[in-house]
């Protein structure tokens, strides 16, 4: 039986041969007495009767099944050893009782990578679609998916949805990949769903990501500091790519993250050396920078973001200018927080002056200011300060700093409100504990510094203090 099955295998009904000595019900009990199925089965594994791709025939050690129904897409040479795809209970048993072995996955996955670059978009879609509804992705997937310069995207590679449905592309150094529109399209269609979200749980095995800003960005400045430290010769360059990239980035982004605290970018400076942009301020090249240079040039100098032309700009606009405050660079003076240790007794004397008795610390209340000065341990921490104030105050242009009172909204807060981060605290005679000020906020130390330091010119010459 299973050489005359093989003589009359056919390409055009090519499960026809394996078909005739494939049981559909129970056979006989004598026949079956006698093993007729165990000698039909390996008489039958000695014959080429199982229709592969290309309109071939194989022996069933030969061969090798596939779930799903992959005709029209692995065809040629590589997959010759693929059975056709049939729909047929017995005929799928017969294949079992012949040893025919499913493809590994690996090696399903190999194939599929060997022929990527030569696939359609319409072709990744459909092999993309039978891999995932036939539950075929066991490990890494193979590299079907595309970005927006149609290139492979590799299986290392995190790939994500392009933000806003926006095209760009992403030079060959970044790590991450931005999935190709046309290609999220088809398979929307191919998988009948609408939104990203739902796209990305059909295609949870490929990892698809929501576009994330602040990861892109994070990646492109640590693949730009390692190829610095591999080339520093060109790292004005290599800053300049990575900056503008990041622009284009952010300029094509719906939803502007509020600020890139935990990430650290790196810029040009004015005098050609690179720093973190939170460590920069804007000069006189910028609109914000105009009462700065004034403030603070003059103290140090090497503390301004470099001309625009240095980040590769052409010009300047107030998009621009956003955008670097957003990466870092400062428009105003820097705030810190210190703590006792940073300020002298002055001011120690003027917040206890300034506080209303009898001042509550916690289950301890202080009656009066002698009390407070002469029985308390002190402890000042998280005090607003401005960094270099003190050095601005002394040298500065006084029209600058009048320029720059006028513009600081912090001002009226400060002198409504006080410092409202910062924390006093007191020790009582005898005690171990410290206990923190309730119930009112002390004063804030840049504003002290304003009215009590003599930067305001007087006629003839000198200057004094606002509240002289």
């Amino acid at each position: 039986m299973a050489e005359s099955a093989e003589k009359i295998k056919n390409p055009n009904n090519p499960w026809h041969a394996l078909s005739i000595i494939s049981p559909r019900g129970d056979i006989d009990p004598i026949l079956e007495k006698f093993g007729f199925l165990d000698l039909l089965k390996e008489n039958a594994k000695k014959y080429a009767i199982i229709p592969v791709q290309n309109s071939c025939f194989e022996t069933p050690a030969k061969s090798k099944r596939i779930k799903g129904n992959f005709d029209s897409l692995l065809t040629g040479e590589l997959f010759c050893d693929l059975c056709v795809y049939v729909a047929d209970t017995f005929i799928d048993r017969q294949l079992q009782n012949l040893d025919v072995k499913y493809i590994q996955y690996k090696e399903l996955r190999n194939r599929l990578n060997m022929i990527s670059d030569t696939l359609t978009l319409e072709q990744r879609t459909e092999l993309t679609y039978l891999l995932l509804e036939n539950d075929l992705i066991k490990e890494d997937p193979p590299e079907l998916l595309i970005d927006s310069d149609n290139k492979k995207i590799s299986s290392q590679s995190p790939v994500f949805f392009p933000p806003g449905g926006k095209v760009f592309s992403l030079p060959d150094w970044v790590p991450q990949r931005i999935l190709n529109g046309e290609l999220i399209t088809l398979l929307r269609n191919k998988f009948k769903v609408f939104t990203v979200a739902d796209l990305a749980s059909k295609l949870d095995p490929f990892d698809v990501q929501k576009y994330d800003l602040t990861a892109f960005v994070s990646a492109i400045q640590a693949e730009t500091n390692r190829r610095c430290k591999e080339r520093p010769d060109e790292e004005l360059m290599l800053r300049q790519q990575a900056i503008q990239l990041i622009w284009n980035l952010y300029s094509s982004n719906e939803e502007k993250v509020k600020h890139l605290e935990k990430i650290t970018i790196i810029l040009p400076t004015r005098d050609n050396k690179f720093d973190s942009a939170k460590n920069l301020y804007f000069g006189k090249e910028y609109k914000n920078g105009k009462i700065l240079e004034y403030l603070y040039a003059h103290i140090d100098p090497t503390s301004f973001i470099a001309n625009p032309e240095n980040l590769g700009f052409t010009d300047v606009s107030k998009e621009i200018e956003d955008f670097l405050c957003w990466v870092g660079v400062n428009k105003n003076l820097q705030y810190l927080a210190n703590d006792m240790s940073s300020y002298g007794n002055n001011f120690l004397s003027y917040i206890m002056s300034s506080l209303k008795y009898p001042a509550r610390f916690a289950e301890i209340t202080v009656e009066n200011i002698n009390e407070m000065r002469g029985h308390y341990n002190k402890e000042l921490i998280n005090v607003t300060s401005i960094d270099k104030l003190e050095q601005i105050l002394a040298t500065a242009d006084p029209h600058a700093i009048l320029c720059w009172i006028a513009v600081n909204p912090d001002i009226d807060s400060w002198r409504i409100d006080g410092d409202k981060d910062a924390v006093f605290k007191t020790c009582p005679p005898r005690k171990q504990k410290y206990r923190r000020l309730s119930s009112q906020s002390i004063p804030s130390y840049p504003l002290w510094l304003l009215k009590t330091t003599g930067w305001l010119p007087i006629e003839g010459g000198g200057k004094l203090s606002p509240n002289k």
